[in-house]
């Protein structure tokens, strides 16, 4: 669930104002009072009233803590992800992060994270010769991880939505079979 500041919506129900927000997942709602007794404005400072500590405490929560790139993989990734995986697939993906991800970015908090400095780190991996099918699944595992970061509200936005793979990766060419698809 993602974690932001919120405002609520403050809305004329029968002959009173309701301000609703979101606590926990779950829509929340209450009547802040009568509408001949009070203006738009003043429910909606009362429904702001409501909101400052469910606000506080998501940022003095999770996002107050500036969480490393390998401590989400770990503590957060990992665990979420191995229950969708089959075991060959999870023995795989976890190399490459192990091999290609960690030692790289490990060390960086997760916030800091930019879709140019991802994209660099693509290309330098296509670079030292990784192919393409490497690369592409590289920034398939930064996509998921940041999505799943944004998703529980460790980072505003993600970065790696708009990663590509370089065109400089080596493309794997398979020879063609003898007589397969022949029009001679």
């Amino acid at each position: 669930m993602r974690r932001r500041f919120q405002r609520g919506g403050v809305h004329k129900q029968r002959s009173g104002w309701v301000g609703r927000w979101y606590d926990g997942g779950r829509r929340k709602a209450r009547v802040l009072g009568q509408v001949n007794k009070m203006t738009k404005a003043q429910a909606q400072v009362a429904l702001a009233a409501i909101l400052a500590p469910i606000n506080n405490a998501r940022e003095n929560g999770k996002n107050a803590h500036e969480m490393k790139f390998r401590e989400f993989v770990d503590a957060v990734f990992l665990p979420c992800y191995r229950r969708r995986w089959k075991s060959s697939t999870a023995l795989t993906n976890i190399d490459r992060m192990q091999r290609h991800l960690n030692p790289a970015l490990a060390d960086r908090p997760l916030r800091s994270f930019t879709r140019d400095q991802l994209q660099t780190f693509l290309d330098e991996k296509c670079a030292k010769g990784l192919s393409f099918s490497m690369v592409a699944h590289l920034r398939w595992d930064l996509h998921q991880l940041f999505k799943l970061a944004l998703a529980e509200g460790y980072v505003d936005r993600n970065p790696a939505t708009l990663l590509h793979t370089p065109r400089e990766a080596k493309s794997e060419q398979l020879p063609a079979k003898a007589g397969r698809f022949s029009f001679d």
